[in-house]
């Protein structure tokens, strides 16, 4: 395999923060292990280190390395690893010269299943060990961004009728009668009255007929309509 990866990024960032603040006579894995970077990770970080020249075979720092990792400043730091990231991936930058410091993920997996003819997950590793890599060397990450999709449309709402409260009313044909008045009607209270008549006996017929003429006016015909309107 031509390009080394990092199981975990933050294990290789940590890496290198350690060695920055000290680097060590040998970088092996039982240092990393003392150190408690990336556990059971080490190895992976250990071919990334020496992918990049940082040391020899044995974890012995190389001249180079020692120079870059004792400056203090960031700037001054990244000014000194960026021509040795440059330098491991050669091929990357013979394709894309400077640009390839921007290249987008997708674009940086694309090259490095070309090269390496690995799977897709080998290619992702691969290209966020770069990308972790080139941050470190002071080039910022590319923003990776997709058009927003429109927002849907919104759904138009039905007004509210203006007075909901309001009783719905069927209209009636001419010459067919309304139900409301029954409604009505059997809303009200069913009365029961008892009438006593008390008539003299020696009353009159006429006054006796005028006696019921008048309950039949008064009584009965108040529980109908009238017709006036």
């Amino acid at each position: 395999m031509l390009y080394p990866y990092a199981n975990t990024i933050p294990g290789l960032t940590a890496a290198i923060k350690r060695l920055r603040a000290s680097f060590p006579g040998a970088v092996t894995v039982a240092y990393l292990k003392r150190s408690g970077i990336a556990p059971q990770n080490e190895r992976y970080i250990i071919s990334v280190l020496r992918f990049l020249g940082l040391m020899d075979d044995e974890g012995h720092p190389q001249p180079t390395a020692q120079a870059a990792f004792s400056k203090h400043k960031d700037s001054e730091f990244a000014a000194e690893f960026g021509p040795m990231v440059r330098a491991a991936y050669q091929g990357l930058f013979d394709d894309h010269s400077d640009a390839a410091w921007q290249l987008s993920k997708d674009d940086l997996i694309t090259f490095f299943r070309a090269a390496d003819q690995t799977s897709l997950i080998i290619g992702q590793r691969q290209a966020a060990t770069f990308q972790a890599l080139r941050q470190l060397a002071g080039h910022e990450q590319p923003t990776d961004t997709k058009p927003a999709a429109p927002a849907p449309a919104e759904r138009r709402r039905r007004p509210a009728p203006k007075d909901a409260t309001k009783r719905r009313v069927t209209p009636v044909a001419e010459g067919e009668e309304s139900d409301e008045r029954p409604k009505r009607e059997s809303a009200r209270p069913k009365l029961h009255i008892d009438i006593q008549i008390h008539i003299a006996a020696d009353a009159t017929k006429d006054q006796i007929e005028q006696v019921f003429a008048s309950m039949a006016k008064h009584l009965y015909n108040a529980e109908e309509p009238s017709g006036d309107g």
